[in-house]
């Protein structure tokens, strides 16, 4: 698992590069961070943008394991979705 800074500064990058690209909600997960149900959003991976930065390769090679990425747009905090339980988790213990 990652630093704080290094969760910092991939919120960063997902902002900066606006992502994600797509809007599709994965209504009913819960955000731990802000409690929202209808923000949480699936991140691209490096493979699915045309200029990937390589520190964004980097960061999503740490942070993704098994489980997906996923963001939340309301309070903007990254976050890793098991598919299994369909629930996320902070990238944070």
């Amino acid at each position: 698992m990652g630093s704080w800074e290094e969760i910092e500064r991939f919120r960063t990058l997902v902002i900066e590069l606006g992502l994600p690209q797509q809007d599709y909600a994965l209504f009913g997960v819960k955000c731990p961070i802000c409690g929202k149900t209808d923000r949480i959003n699936k991140l691209e991976g490096p493979e699915d943008l045309e200029a990937c930065p390589e520190d964004y390769r980097r960061l999503w090679t740490l942070f993704s394991s098994q489980d997906a990425l996923v963001v939340c747009k309301f309070c903007h905090q990254i976050l890793s979705f098991d598919k299994e339980k369909k629930s996320v988790a902070s990238l944070v213990e």
